[in-house]
């Protein structure tokens, strides 16, 4: 105790030392005012160097715990005068130790403290950065990047508008073209990479002049063909900026087998962790949506997804340090496993590299091995194993990860693929137990989530999903599999568990914004609820559930309550490196509104099962006169949200016992006027008693192709450009087509397929469903169909899109005149 007081009394006795020096050294300068600010100037060179080694010196002896020193508080507005005054005299000889200096006030100067005097030193580092002397360059451009790296969003503005000023990107760009020709050392190539790079991080509008540099680009390209390992880190942090811009993402795709190959050995584990690591952020961005993953699995699937697996299982191959060095690479091919929420190829070659395997391993890490023959054990059993292993888990934040990739892979799995004719049904069903375990576990919690620490309560939510998720998945086998374990796991308190999620969402304080926690918790309940109507154990309850989610519907305020998932799933938050543009995200299924998207999916659920008649109830409960009128407004009034796709679905599915089809929505209201009525219509359907039905070929074209028949063609023949007039009485005669239809078309649902073409939305009674339903499925309006066979809507089942600008065809402008 007493060895270490002496040890502080001597270190702040030489930082005092060492102050009192450079106090005396910055003295041997003329101070003088230039506006608003005091400047510092010195021409002599010795005493530059004099000064830049008493700033050295006495930054040396701030230690990490002496950071907030009143002597180097003090001194820090003088430090940097002089060196900004150093700098701007542009000196070969100083600028070099100048530099150095300005990366150890970085290091050693609280980031609030520094802001302050960012913009003054980014000044004249971002001249001498872009110099094309490499002895001042480099040290420059090192010292910018750590400025830059240290920058708060208040001071961005300013910060730019200094780096504008110098049009800093522009040169940096040439110089980096220029030297790539020459024999210059990497270090350079580092420094020029890794200062662009955290510029187009930062400040999106700097990408531009980047992407579009086709020069610049095929320099990337070329230097990607074998890249240096000394410059894989800088190479793939500037192509993850440049990603971050969505047309950047997309030219980097077009020198996919190069740029994107490189990435793909780059993620490979005979490389350092730290270029690992950017391969992965890579990876990230580029299959930031659907179509940029689509793109990349095109190309490089099967390596894409084993690097993935590779890296969430290599931390079981190290021992204490080397292991947890592992988990940040962990965090990150998590991060892009996420990418099983969208559909292709991928899906199969997880499976095939052992997914299964490796989720076990992060979930129970203690089972693989130790139990071979798991899936012949009894159900009881397994559970019990399941429940003990799950306990004790070093990588606990990982388990939302595994949670969301189960989920997507179980809800995306081949109809009529059965693991029990491969290796992976031992660890698929040891899965299963394990989430049905933390289902009950987060079930007979039931209030107390509200209670338990913000992070726990938001983790929960993941477990329970992942659980709808594999009941409802399209697999036979998964979806059997975890009915049958989670009742199971249930008994004997599933009754009492779900008394408790009811009586929470009948709760006065459930219509209430009570913070994230207790949306969370009514997230969670709905949820639960869902998954209790597919189990035949609980039917009992259908009734009493039906009624709590209709009255939660509609006394919920729309507003209050309208949170995306990504609000309080902490693991789906951006880790992307910088702010992305130019992204035109399509919204997640479950939208920007999760509760009602639950709500609607557990009352579709209770409604689907009312067809019994032993639960005949719930549909005399709907159809009473005031339910009826308000619950329909209410569905309507959701299925003209375009922001919640899922949400949608389910509403129009519950309108379909209501004599409701389809997916009302505003636009289709005005385009659905123009049915039937001639003007402007081209087409002319004709049915086998005469009568007949003006249409507009564009539409039908677009929604209905499979009306026109297989030789009908519309740039061709069919219209005469010449002919084109503004007077609609002379249209009729001039643009007509007349197409016959079979004397097995009738003319009400002949009327009611139109209707619902034009609209997007038809309303037909019982009667007229079936036959409409055949005429449905023979046009190829999948989406109606299956409406009209209520048939509950499949995870992701997109919505038919009124989106006409396909019909403007490939070379020749097809209706180019009627849109």
């Amino acid at each position: 105790m007493k060895a270490s007081k002496r040890r502080a009394d001597t270190r702040g006795s030489q930082l005092n030392t060492l102050h009192h020096r450079l106090r005396d050294a910055l003295n041997l300068c003329t101070r003088y005012r230039d506006g608003s600010r005091m400047r510092w100037e010195c021409r002599d060179i010795e005493t530059q160097r004099h000064v830049l080694r008493s700033i050295v010196a006495f930054l040396d002896c701030v230690s990490e715990e002496a950071s907030s020193n009143p002597l180097l508080k003090d001194s820090a507005e003088d430090i940097v005068r002089a060196l900004v005054g150093i700098l701007h005299q542009k000196s070969e000889a100083t600028t070099s130790i100048a530099a150095d200096a300005v990366c150890k006030l970085a290091s050693v100067l609280i980031t609030s403290i520094l802001q302050p005097y960012l913009p003054d030193l980014v000044h004249p580092l971002s001249c001498l950065s872009i110099s094309p002397q490499l002895q001042v360059a480099i040290p420059s451009s090192r010292a910018l990047s750590i400025l830059l790296s240290n920058l708060s969003k208040k001071k961005e503005n300013e910060v730019w508008e200094v780096l504008d000023k110098e049009d800093i990107t522009t040169h940096l760009i040439k110089n980096i073209l220029d030297f790539s020709a020459s024999t210059s050392s990497n270090v350079y190539f580092q420094e020029m990479l890794a200062l662009l790079a955290i510029i187009l991080l930062r400040w999106p509008q700097s990408r531009y002049q980047v992407w579009s540099n086709v020069r610049f680009m095929n320099m990337l390209e070329d230097f990607c063909v074998n890249p240096d390992p000394s410059l894989g880190v800088a190479l793939l942090k500037l192509n993850s900026a440049i990603a971050l811009c969505s047309y950047g993402a997309k030219t980097i795709l077009e020198h996919g087998e190069t740029i994107v190959g490189a990435m793909v050995r780059f993620m490979g584990s005979s490389n350092p962790l730290s270029v690992r690591i950017e391969g992965f952020k890579l990876a990230q961005c580029l299959m930031l949506t659907e179509q940029g993953c689509s793109r990349v699995v095109s190309m490089f699937c099967e390596p894409i997804v084993e690097a993935i697996v590779c890296a969430m299982i290599e931390w079981k191959l190290k021992e204490g340090k080397g292991a947890n060095d592992q988990i940040p690479l962990m965090h990150e091919a998590c991060r892009l496993a996420m990418i099983t929420r969208w559909p292709g190829k991928h899906h199969l070659y997880f499976w095939k590299k052992g997914i299964d395997k490796v989720l076990v391993d992060i979930l129970l890490p203690n089972f693989v091995g130790k139990y071979p023959s798991y899936h012949t054990y009894p159900l009881e059993e397994q559970i019990a194993i399941a429940r003990e292993n799950l306990i004790d888990n070093p990588v606990l934040v990982l388990r939302p990860y595994v949670w969301d990739i189960l989920g997507w892979l179980a809800i995306r799995y081949a109809e009529d693929y059965d693991p029990k004719f491969s290796e992976n049904e031992a660890h698929f069903d040891v899965l299963t137990a394990a989430a049905c375990v933390a289902f009950e576990d987060i079930m007979g919690r039931g209030n107390q989530l509200c209670h338990d620490d913000v992070i726990s309560t938001f983790r929960s939510e993941s477990a329970a999903r992942v659980v709808l998720m594999m009941i409802f998945s399209s697999c036979k086998y998964i979806s059997s599999k975890a009915r049958s374990m989670l009742c199971e796991v249930l008994n004997p308190n599933g009754e009492r568990y779900l008394k408790q999620l009811l009586y929470t969402l009948k709760s006065p304080s459930s219509g209430v914004n009570l913070g994230m926690p207790n949306l969370v918790h009514i997230v969670i309940s709905l949820i639960g609820l869902t998954c209790y109507l597919a189990l035949p154990h609980y039917e009992g309850f259908i009734v009493e559930s039906s009624k709590t989610l209709l009255s939660y519907m509609m006394g919920r305020s729309s507003e209050s309550f309208c949170i995306p998932r990504s609000n309080y799933a902490l693991h789906l938050k951006s880790n992307l490196p910088g702010r992305a543009c130019c992204f035109f995200h399509p919204e997640e299924w479950e939208g920007k509104d999760v509760i009602l998207f639950h709500n609607l999916w557990a009352l579709s659920l209770s409604i689907h099962h009312s067809g019994s008649k032993s639960n005949c109830s719930v549909m005399a409960v709907l159809q009473t006169e005031n339910v009826r009128t308000e619950l329909v407004n209410k569905l309507l009034e959701i299925c003209k949200d375009t922001s919640n796709c899922g949400a949608r679905w389910f509403a129009s599915y519950i309108l379909t016992y209501f004599s409701y089809f389809g997916f009302p929505s505003e636009l289709g209201v005005k385009i659905g006027k123009a049915f039937n009525q001639e003007d402007y219509a081209d087409i002319e359907l004709i049915l086998a008693d005469g009568t007949s039905f003006s249409i507009h070929g564009v539409l039908l074209m677009v929604r209905c192709p499979s009306l026109l028949p297989p030789e009908q063609h519309f740039d061709k023949g069919t219209f005469d450009d010449s002919s084109v007039t503004n007077d609609s009485d002379n249209w009729h005669g001039k643009f007509r087509k007349e197409i016959r239809l079979s004397s097995h078309v009738n003319r009400l649902e002949l009327e009611k397929l139109l209707e619902y073409v034009y609209s997007g939305s038809v309303q037909a009674e019982e009667n007229t469903v079936k036959r409409l339903k055949i005429l449905a499925r023979h046009c190829g309006l999948h989406h109606l169909s299956e409406l009209l066979s209520r048939r509950i809507p499949e995870w992701a089942t997109d919505i038919p899109s009124f989106d006409l600008k396909s019909a403007l065809g490939q070379g020749r402008n097809t209706f180019w005149d009627r849109l």
